[in-house]
């Protein structure tokens, strides 16, 4: 069963499996498939329409429906703990991706917990001979 992780409080929390995830989300809060990076709010994912058949009847419907859908343009930076846990439960090839198309784009910070994570699984030697 897929796990996934939830942005709240402007961090990124999980993962949580779906019974537990239902608990703690709602139709706005934006959650992430593990091993995966397309955040979505709860609400318009199908996999999660079962966490909200009992909310929707005790949910009124907003004034302006362009409120309740709007989603922010750019998500905050998640903190670098965040970045740890996402690296941690992130496929090999997701992170090799991450490294190759966004290297120049982290701070070394962020890149000892990328270069870290690869090193750990033994992927970052075959990384660097790909380059």
């Amino acid at each position: 069963m897929t796990e996934w992780y939830i942005y709240e409080d402007q961090e990124v929390h999980g993962p949580f499996e779906y019974d537990n995830l239902c608990e703690k989300i709602g139709p706005k809060t934006l959650v992430c498939p593990a091993g995966t990076e397309n955040w979505e709010q709860a609400g318009k994912l199908e996999q999660l329409a079962g966490c909200f058949e009992s909310q929707t009847a005790a949910t009124p419907t907003p004034k302006n429906e362009a409120e309740s859908t709007a989603r922010p343009e750019v998500l905050p930076e998640p903190t670098l703990e965040a970045l740890r846990t996402i690296c941690q439960h992130a496929t090999s090839a997701d992170l090799q991706r991450q490294y190759r198309e966004f290297w120049d784009s982290y701070d070394r910070q962020e890149q000892r917990i990328i270069r870290n994570e690869l090193g750990n699984r033994g992927d970052w030697d075959e990384l660097v001979e790909d380059d």
